[in-house]
Parts: C-alpha cells; structure tokens; sequence
C-alpha cells in the first residue's frame, strides 16, 4: 500500500512538473510569432491590458474546426485580455463572408449565429457565395429580405469590412485562421514553435499577458 501511495505521489510531482514547464515555456520571435514591422492602429479597451484578434474566415475549414476550441479560449480568458474576430480578406467571396460577419453583429442577433454560418458551411454543404444564399440563410435566421439587404448593404458594414480589409493586408496575414495581439504580433501556421491551431491560442494569451507584465 505504502509501494503504490510513492508510485501514485511521484506520478503527480511529474505531471506538476511538465504543466510548470509548458506554463514556463520562453516565447521566441520567429518560433512562435513574428513581430510586424508596422504594428496595426488597435486600441486596447479601457482598463485591459492586451487585445488578441482571430483572422478568420466562413469557408475555413481549419477555422471551423478551432471554432469549439476558440468559444473555450473566450469563456477562460482572463478579465485583463479582450478577444475579437476579425474576418481576413483575399477575395470578393472574404469580403462577402466578412460583410455577413458585421451584419449578424449590427443587427445583434444571437451570439450562436457566428457558428451557425460555419455549420450552414461545412454541415449543410452550402457554400454561402452569394448575396441571394447568404439573404436566404438570414432569412432563416427570424431577418426579413430587406432588413438584412438594409444592414448588408450599409455605410456601417462596408466600413468595418474595409478596415478589417486593410488589417489583414497591413498584419501580412497569409491565411485562416491566424492571430495577432495588441496588432503587433503575430503567429500564424508555419512557425516552427506553432504545432496546432490550438497552439496559436495558447501562445497569443501567454504572450499577450507577459506583454502586459513589461
């Protein structure tokens, strides 16, 4: 009995250690992020100490596999750090997708429409390419034809898709899902020290909270 309490003790000091030795793990520049060489114009909310902003887009597929992971991230993520979507954009569809992005938001409708669209996506198989499809999938949503046309269509919503537009031209985001903190760093696929999508959240808030301790 004495044997197996040691083994049981020894097996839980081991597991404590490598948790203090991931939680410790040194970020390095060019391993797990890239620092811009023109940071973006954000600003970080009053009374937050760092800003971490999701580059994604509806029709990723790695996106929509993160989603789940990042709802998670969001519920944990301490008071002092602010998390946003920002819908990247490449293309004329980007661009769609992110108009629709920022009409669910003006519109405020439910927060579950976010993944309602990646599921309309990925779990019906229609690709929302379209204005008429993405007024149909509104529609279905409780929004009339010309409210979301209104919305879809405003001075407001071309704006923010403008500026998130540049944002993903300026961060040099090179694809989805990617994250940037405090618009001055930012860790993408492809880096070395980045193994999973998940990684690109765990790194952005140790990342964002060491800033915050300079």
């Amino acid at each position: 009995m004495l044997n197996r309490s040691i083994t049981m003790l020894g097996a839980l000091l081991v597991s404590a250690l490598l948790l203090t030795s991931a939680q410790a793990q040194t970020l390095e520049e060019g391993v797990h992020y890239r620092e811009l060489a023109r940071p973006l114009n954000v600003a970080i909310p009053a009374g937050k100490d760092g800003l971490i902003q999701e580059f994604f887009w509806y029709g990723c597929i790695h996106c929509f596999n993160l989603e789940t992971a990042v709802q998670r991230f969001k519920a944990q993520l301490p008071e002092n750090l602010v998390f946003e979507e920002v819908p990247a954009t490449f293309s004329a569809v980007h661009e769609l997708h992110g108009r629709a992005f920022y009409t669910w938001q003006f519109l405020d409708l439910p927060a579950d429409t976010h993944m309602a669209i990646y599921n309309e996506i990925f779990v019906n198989r229609n690709n929302l390419r379209t204005e008429r499809d993405l007024a149909a999938f509104f529609a279905r949503q409780g929004v009339s034809e010309d409210r979301f046309e209104q919305m879809f269509n405003s001075f407001s919503v071309r704006t923010k898709t403008r500026v998130a537009q540049n944002m993903t031209a300026q961060a040099q985001v090179r694809g989805t899902p990617s994250v940037v903190v405090n618009g001055r760093y930012l860790i993408e696929s492809g880096l070395p020290g980045v193994r999973t999508n998940e990684d690109m959240l765990r790194i952005a808030q140790q990342l964002a909270q060491q800033t915050a301790a300079q």
